[in-house]
């Protein structure tokens, strides 16, 4: 019987090695050759924290910069926003738009001082702000040879419409037959008072 069982036990053996094989084999094929990349996972500021970080412009306002002598610079934009200082506290933060003030410049709540085009036009020559308002620094004699050589612009009339020619010509004619009356009225009292000259 022991004859038997050894073919049998070796024909199994050799059953199941080959079956183990083909497993292996079988799965080499499922293997991952790359490892998944690892997912990150972004966290999320919290609402309070996202307001912390937001900037909120409180008011915006255009100035004038001015030099050490109160000349006249540029015209900016200014934006003021609220910001925590170093001890947590909060604090009003003037900001000026794409310009740096140099040293001795200075902001001044005001327009740019309105420059003269010409001889007879408003404006300033040689502005310098004063602390409340722009003055003109250029002398009499100054001002007086800068119309010389900047005169003001011969202004043309513009040419009459049809209808405004029309109405001219009527009134031409107008006041033409009103002098042909006035002359023929002067005629006759001359004629008339010539006839009782003469009858006398």
């Amino acid at each position: 019987m022991l004859t038997t069982l050894i073919p049998t036990l070796a024909a199994s053996s050799i059953w199941w090695g080959l079956a183990i094989y083909d497993y292996v084999d079988t799965m080499r094929g499922y293997e991952i050759e790359d490892e998944p990349e690892p997912i990150e996972i972004k966290r999320s500021l919290p609402p309070t924290e996202h307001k912390k970080e937001m900037i909120q412009v409180k008011s915006e306002r255009h100035c004038s910069v001015i030099d050490a002598k109160g000349e006249f610079v540029t015209f900016v934009l200014v934006q003021t926003h609220d910001q925590t200082n170093e001890r947590g506290e909060t604090e009003s933060v003037q900001e000026i738009k794409s310009y740096s003030l140099k040293d001795g410049e200075q902001l001044v709540d005001a327009q740019p001082p309105l420059m003269r085009q010409h001889a007879g036009s408003t404006g300033f020559l040689s502005p310098i702000w004063g602390g409340s308002d722009w003055q003109e620094t250029a002398a009499a004699d100054e001002i007086a040879a800068w119309e010389q050589e900047h005169p003001a612009p011969e202004i043309k009339p513009a040419p009459m419409s049809n209808a405004e020619l029309e109405a001219e010509n009527k009134l031409l004619k107008a006041q033409i037959a009103a002098q042909s009356d006035r002359a023929d009225f002067v005629e006759d009292c001359i004629a008339e008072m010539a006839m009782q000259v003469y009858n006398n």
